[in-house]
């Protein structure tokens, strides 16, 4: 039997997204997924806690249904945890309001509003 790892579990963070739900079932960037099915399931763990900081292994193996106390290691993943950082904060595109308040109060002049409301919008001016 050939195991084909398609998937392997981030280490769970709050800046993780959000699991998102798909047939039914939360689907998160942790669960782990062998031929095509997901065998692992994290979604409640995935973005609510901070793993500790380390180096961890995960293994892969197989053992015989009456035989479970004996098993075969397959492979084995590293994986190290480090310090993270808070995501940035997402840029907000200018809409141009910036642009015309600037103008409106005396801050930029006639000319300059034209070129960045030109520029903002991919137009040259003419």
């Amino acid at each position: 039997m050939i195991l084909q790892i398609e998937s392997l579990p981030f280490h769970y963070s709050t800046t993780n997204p959000n699991p998102v739900y798909l047939n039914g079932f939360e689907n998160s960037v942790c669960d782990v997924v062998v031929n095509g099915k997901t065998v692992e399931r994290y979604s409640t763990l995935c973005n609510t806690k901070d793993q500790p900081i380390g180096t961890y292994e995960i293994k892969f193996g197989w053992a015989e249904e009456n035989a479970p106390q004996i098993n075969y290691i397959v492979k084995t993943v590293q994986f190290t945890v480090t310090p993270g950082s808070s995501p940035s904060a997402p840029q907000e595109a200018d809409n141009g309001n910036s642009i015309i308040q600037a103008y409106q109060n005396g801050q930029i002049s006639e000319s300059v509003f034209y070129s960045k409301l030109s520029a903002l919008d991919g137009i040259q001016s003419k």
